[in-house]
């Protein structure tokens, strides 16, 4: 079987027991994650009976260099632990949740051409509507959505689908043009509410519009780069926000503006001595509040892995978008939800995001490639090439 077509049919297991099964059955959803290994071992055995090398299959160069920040953070971590003499073994439940959705969207990847992008994308769309379905089909009403209030940030339907329902907008409006699974995308993002992606989508609708209105803009868009300062300042200002968050949690009105957020960062420092190492927040957030995130995976690596690890993993993230500005404002929308919001550990929301990244990274290269100019081809050019010929 070729190993694009098997691609194609692992996404659909992949998605059918995550969004079918998973959701019938939740006593087995934690199934999902031995899943995405197993099914990543015929491409692994396939690189390995053909002699081919990993770095020429798609998306290989994103998933070596998740690796080696994976071994620096498990370092790092190692590291602390030894200074405060506090040991546990987080981190390699987090390495391993870090590394998952990349595994999984090189599997999806590594041998895909753009119509397989295009089908595992649909693949995505179709399961995670039926699992909204799935999960509030029954509740689902009029009066229930009016009740959607981003003002409130409430909705009966808010749900991690929101990760997936955002990158399926964007895609449907900017990468393959699909109005009608573009609106639906945009509707059940609506609906499944969290504040940040609903800032997200409707800059996203008005950028569209724009387009439509401003070619060149939309010209520029495609193919033009972010400045190199822009993007060092992008870099230093999420590098420095938790140290900004940290010194502000006095203010009552930065109480109001993260919705009681406040409280849940104060608790966490007060128990400063005891983070050391990737993931270790997580089980004093489960003490002290019943849950194991913290909103906020920005501050939650930087107290876990010091500056240098935050800084490691921003870089590592800025290097997927190129400096290209679709791709910038692509994952700008990820980079938001982690100052404020959990969704590193979102696998399946990860898998789904790292996978429109590299269609609209491909498909703004092949557009490029197209619409290069044919060389000027002058008088002695033609005698050269015999097109003066008769036969």
């Amino acid at each position: 079987m070729p190993a694009n077509k098997y691609s194609r049919i692992s996404c659909v297991i992949y998605l059918f027991f995550v969004a079918i099964i998973a959701e019938l059955f939740p006593i087995i959803r934690d199934i999902r994650y031995i899943l995405i290994p197993i099914l990543a071992l015929p491409i692994i055995w396939h690189l390995y009976t053909t002699k081919k090398s990993f770095l020429k299959t798609n998306f290989a160069r994103p998933f070596f260099h998740m690796i080696g920040l994976c071994v620096f953070l498990s370092a790092i971590s190692i590291v602390l632990m030894m200074v405060k003499n506090v040991w546990n073994l987080a981190f390699v439940k987090e390495i391993l949740f870090m590394i998952l959705p990349m595994l999984m969207a090189w599997t999806l990847l590594a041998f895909s051409n753009k119509h397989d992008c295009n089908f595992i994308i649909d693949c995505f769309f179709y399961f995670t509507t039926a699992t909204f379905f799935i999960r509030y089909g029954l509740t689902l009403s009029l009066s229930g959505i009016g009740s959607v209030s981003f003002r409130d940030s409430f909705s009966p339907y808010e749900s991690e689908l929101v990760d997936i329902f955002l990158p399926l907008s964007f895609y449907y409006m900017f990468g393959n043009k699909r109005l009608f699974k573009a609106i639906i995308s945009i509707l059940l993002c609506w609906l499944s509410m969290k504040r940040i992606h609903e800032l997200f989508l409707l800059l996203y609708i008005v950028l569209f519009i724009i387009t439509f209105l401003f070619p060149s803009f939309r010209k520029h868009l495609y193919y033009g780069r972010l400045p190199k300062f822009l993007e060092i300042i992008f870099i230093v200002f999420v590098c420095a926000f938790p140290i900004l968050l940290v010194a502000a949690l006095s203010t009552d009105a930065l109480n109001t503006f993260m919705l009681g957020r406040e409280s849940m960062y104060r608790a966490i420092l007060s128990n400063a001595d005891g983070i050391a190492g990737l993931g270790s927040t997580r089980a004093i957030s489960v003490i002290l509040f019943g849950g194991n995130d913290m909103h906020s995976d920005i501050l939650r690596l930087y107290l876990e892995t010091t500056l240098v690890g935050l800084v490691a993993y921003v870089l590592m993230f800025f290097s997927l978008m190129k400096r290209k500005w679709i791709l910038v404002l692509y994952l700008g929308f990820v980079l938001a939800v982690m100052l404020v919001s959990p969704i590193i550990t979102s696998t399946i929301g990860f898998t789904c995001i790292y996978v429109i990244l590299f269609a609209l990274d491909k498909r703004t290269m092949n557009r490029k490639t197209t619409v290069r100019k044919c060389p000027k081809v002058t008088e002695k050019g033609v005698r050269t090439l015999g097109l003066n010929r008769t036969y």
